[in-house]
């Protein structure tokens, strides 16, 4: 296996194997590392173009628009796949020229009297710049150089606006006419989002026609730093809407490659890494996740604040919380342990766990959201292998007609969600406002920041939107 070298500050060098910079730097799918070492990039035969890059709708002109770089996938890749694609695309001088280079070096090295050799290749890394990664690895030199074995995030290259189409795009503003719904993908194969534990792969077998689909996640990748910002293209109206899958035939093991005959019993493994924001606790993902949209939508969010009964409303960078109160060893003898000890965020320091109040103000609507601050928590994510995580709590968002019911709203919180061990939902019911609810922070490929779709979705809870922006370009 070939090897990656960077220089680090301190002399030494981080060592990258390339088959592993390859499998979790070019994109997010299986798919897309497939085709770049199987099929040739240029030349008389660019079959790779069409199992990559979708033709562009006709009304768009690519030459009069240099504002963004429009891509349009295909229905196997994933949308992280965009960003190296519209590299490939539109900076050629570069991005072409690397990536073409790894199935060159595979066919150059292939011996057909030792067909199952390995072929080691080099790869580089596919955009110029500045970039931060997070790998684990072992330490060497005296522990001034590092080996990345496995290589768990990296950053964006900051570049162009990306305008992201699919052909099996479902971003449409309106639904199909009643007579077009459920043909689309009617018949297709049945597609198994969550499989059993353990599948069987093959390098040497095509899936069959019609073969059952199932999709395997890849260890999520990290994106580090500022996210490229990728905009999704979305449809006037919808030509059709989702109908039956089942027609699949069965299958006993799963490949990757293109479909191929009939009756072998093998069927389709959509290999992806799911691509997630670096998180710097739901605290601040949240804060920083509710300053970010200000600044996208400054007409529609007109403030964003932090609140403490001491300080009041603040703008500044730097929230504070307000710290729980702890029960009387006096007055609540009968509370037991476990709720006794909820209210500290480290019982043995005796430090208590904090609350951090929010508010912000949409289209003229005063919204009020709370966090718990979490204690730490190990989860073991492969047997002997933990991850350093943190208590997964709801958020709490609530409307108050006036300061004195939005602070009679905020210590019934404080005070009853002890009792509740951070359930926020059991506080629904007994809330002096109507307009109260719990969110959770889910995430979703369309998030510039960590937990701005938590943010999105907190607000969608008591019935106010933000508007999609249209974004506009020369025609």
């Amino acid at each position: 296996n070939w090897l990656l070298e960077f220089p680090l500050p301190n002399g030494g060098k981080l060592v990258i194997p390339c088959l592993e910079f390859f499998t979790r730097c070019y994109g997010r799918s299986a798919e897309l590392k497939r085709v770049l070492a199987t099929y040739q990039w240029r030349g008389q035969n660019e079959s790779h173009l069409s199992r990559l890059y979708a033709p562009l709708d006709e009304d768009e002109d690519e030459e009069d628009d240099d504002s963004v770089w429009k891509v349009k996938l295909k229905q196997r890749l994933h949308n992280g796949d965009v960003i190296l694609l519209a590299h490939a695309k539109y900076d050629t001088d570069y991005c072409e020229k690397v990536i073409k280079r790894i199935h060159v070096q595979i066919t150059e090295q292939y011996d057909p009297k030792k067909p199952f050799s390995p072929i080691p290749f080099k790869v580089v890394p596919w955009f110029q710049g500045d970039a931060r990664m997070r790998v684990s690895g072992i330490w060497f030199d005296n522990k001034k150089s590092f080996l990345a074995l496995q290589v768990l995030g990296c950053s964006d290259p900051d570049d162009i606006t990306i305008l992201r189409d699919r052909t099996n795009t479902n971003k449409t503003n309106v639904s199909s006419d009643e007579i077009d719904r459920g043909k689309s993908w009617n018949g297709a194969p049945q597609r198994i989002i969550k499989p059993k534990k353990i599948i069987d792969l093959t390098g040497d077998l095509e899936p069959d026609h019609n073969a059952l689909i199932v999709e395997i996640q890849d260890p999520d990748f990290v994106v580090l730093g500022n996210p490229r910002e990728v905009i999704d293209k979305w449809k006037d109206k919808a030509k059709g809407s989702g109908g039956y899958r089942g027609n699949s035939k069965e299958a006993n093991i799963f490949g990757t490659g293109d479909p191929h005959g009939d009756g072998k019993g093998v069927g389709y493994a959509s290999i992806n890494a799911n691509p997630v924001m670096d998180s710097n606790g739901a605290l601040h993902d949240m804060w920083n996740a509710m300053r970010h949209l200000k600044e996208k939508h400054p007409t529609q969010i007109t403030a964003v604040e932090w609140f403490t009964f001491k300080d009041g409303y603040q703008p500044t960078e730097n929230p504070n919380l307000i710290a729980l109160n702890p029960y009387s060893d006096k007055l609540d003898k009968a509370i037991l342990g476990d709720i006794r000890n909820w209210p500290y965020l480290d019982v043995k320091s005796g430090a208590l766990r904090g609350i951090l109040v929010m508010r912000m103000i949409v289209n003229g609507n005063i919204v009020h959201i709370i966090e718990i601050q979490r204690r730490p928590r190990n989860i073991e994510i492969e047997q002997g292998e933990k991850l350093v995580a943190e208590e997964p709590y709801t958020g709490f968002v609530f409307m108050g007609d006036s300061l004195a019911e939005t602070e009679e709203t905020i210590s019934y919180f404080m005070d009853r969600v002890r009792a509740v061990r951070g359930i926020v939902k059991n506080l629904i019911n007994g809330c002096p406002v109507n307009k109260a609810h719990a969110f959770q922070h889910k995430s979703a490929e369309s998030e510039v920041v960590a937990c701005e779709n938590a943010v999105l979705k907190a607000l969608d809870k008591i019935s106010i939107k933000i508007r999609k922006m249209d974004f506009s370009f020369t025609a």
